[in-house]
């Protein structure tokens, strides 16, 4: 069983590096124009997702812990981000008609580009993590 928990451990902390990188190739190469805000955290997102990829691939004690908080927290940006294109999307689509359809299409294909790398992943590692750091049992009358 501790070599499934290693495994699960590396293979959530490969994912890590390799969505950071992602991230950061995203927002330096793809995004057209620099805005600070943007900027300043999607480089946050990829710094911390690199440490908590790397501590879970050298086996850190604190990496497990900090690997379900930071799929906790991206889940719920992620969910909020998605929720929010979406809900643009239909309202250019219900206020502008057949003219506000085409930047409705390009809002949902960003939330639909978004879904997999800040929704389905850290709510994966958000779960399989949790198990990864299960709670100390209850001490008996005896030990207390």
């Amino acid at each position: 069983m501790a070599s499934l928990n290693r495994r699960v451990q590396r293979f959530f902390g490969a994912l890590d590096i390799v969505l950071a990188i992602l991230i950061l190739i995203g927002v330096w190469l793809g995004l057209p124009a620099r805005w600070a805000p943007i900027d300043a955290l999607g480089t946050f997102v990829a710094l911390a997702l690199t440490v908590v990829g790397l501590g879970l691939v050298n086996d850190r004690t604190w990496a497990p812990r900090a690997g379900h908080l930071l799929g906790g927290a991206l889940f719920l940006v992620g969910l909020g981000l998605t929720g929010l294109l979406t809900t643009t999307a239909g309202q250019l689509a219900g206020m502008y008609g057949p003219v506000g359809l085409g930047g409705a299409a390009l809002l949902f294909a960003g939330s639909a580009i978004i879904l997999p790398y800040l929704v389905i992943f850290p709510a994966a590692q958000f779960y399989f993590l949790a198990a990864e750091n299960p709670k100390a049992p209850p001490k008996s009358e005896e030990e207390q």
